[in-house]
């Protein structure tokens, strides 16, 4: 289905992210923990040494995280992050051959770059071509063990960290926890030909850069196909065997995957449409660890709760359900459908087909 994944020459954290796909949990996905503190130092878990330094060892539920669209659903006929029309005027993915920052290139290379860049047009709008300079001018400078025991020897002692145009320190990603403590810029207002000196604006201007994504991690799931379309309308595009996957349209009877992929290392990307292939997919994703959950229907239910969060009641069916609905007079007013069942259970009636996914 996928373009060959052409790996990184270092060990960037796309391979070192996850802790085996054997290990993945149907309907989980998992997110780094390490985080850049106020001095600029990388924390690093105490049970994570010397190779483990990167990975993912957080996990979380597919099913707490809502559709980023509401009423958006796996089971639907069709999904895409953009229109077609959109995606020859994405400039993440633009060739970056003629970038003189080095780093920038592997980071292109191993499609992580393109993958940010979408994941800014998904959830915010923008359209950017990422700015790897702004993030390592923001790396972080020493390696910290936040729990390290009382009798540790000097492996647990404090590191002095690297990063630059031509220079990466292999055990610990600079990328991530720079976005999510400071976010991703457009490459205009720093140009990824080499690491700013000053943050506070934009490269020759007096405008301040705008920040991105600020507070987002990266994320690993290992999952079959729905999954895989659960991830998609709940955080956006995902990285897969060195592809970007941003949907799926129904072909007949059967469904393609919707992706882009490289023309070259360096080059621009295209627009693909296969049928699926395969039974598991691994990928990697960006998400914001504090989005919105989906509500209990049967204990958060507010006058302003939509009929894609909580369906409302049939009333001529189940009036009685329908006169206890505090959004009989708005939302719910004079409603009609098929909907037939109690405020105590209608949690279960929005989430039982999603859960089912997963046990």
């Amino acid at each position: 289905m996928f373009m060959a994944f052409n790996k990184l020459a270092f060990v960037l954290v796309l391979a070192i992210l996850s802790s085996g796909e054997e290990d993945l949990e149907l309907g989980t996905f998992y997110y780094n923990s390490n985080e850049i503190d106020s001095n600029g130092y990388l924390q690093v878990k105490g049970s994570k040494k010397g190779s483990d330094a990167d990975t993912a060892d957080t996990p979380l539920f597919i099913r707490d995280f809502k559709a980023f669209v509401n009423g958006t659903k796996y089971t639907d006929d069709s999904f895409q992050i953009f229109p077609d029309a959109d995606f020859n005027t994405l400039v993440a993915a633009k060739d970056v051959s003629q970038i003189g920052c080095y780093i920038v290139k592997e980071y292109y290379d191993s499609s992580y770059y393109t993958l940010l860049g979408f994941a800014a047009k998904f959830y915010e709008n923008d359209n950017i071509s990422p700015s790897f300079t702004w993030l390592l001018a923001n790396a972080p400078t020493k390696r910290v063990y936040k729990d390290k025991p009382e009798e540790a020897d000097s492996t647990w002692e404090d590191l002095d960290l690297e990063y630059s145009c031509t220079f990466y320190d292999h055990h610990y990603d600079f990328a991530t926890p720079a976005i999510h403590k400071y976010g991703i810029v457009n490459n205009v207002c720093f140009p990824n030909d080499e690491v700013p000196t000053s943050l506070t604006t934009c490269a020759g201007t007096s405008t301040a850069p705008k920040a991105l994504l600020k507070g987002y991690k990266f994320a690993t799931f290992s999952g079959d196909r729905d999954n895989l379309k659960n991830i998609l309308i709940r955080f956006g595009p995902v990285l897969v065997d060195g592809d970007v996957v941003i949907g799926w349209e129904k072909d007949g009877e059967n469904q393609r995957v919707i992706y882009a992929a490289k023309e070259s290392q360096f080059g621009n990307y295209s627009f693909f449409k296969s049928e699926f292939e395969g039974t598991t997919y691994q990928g990697y994703f960006f998400f914001n660890p504090d989005a919105p959950k989906p509500i209990d229907c049967a204990t958060e239910l507010t006058v302003s709760t939509t009929a894609d969060e909580c369906p409302c009641f049939d009333k001529k069916t189940d009036k009685e359900s329908y006169d206890a609905d505090i959004r009989k007079g708005g939302i719910c007013k004079g409603a009609s459908g098929s909907v037939r069942a109690t405020l105590a259970v209608v949690a279960a009636v929005l989430f039982t087909p999603i859960l089912a996914l997963f046990w």
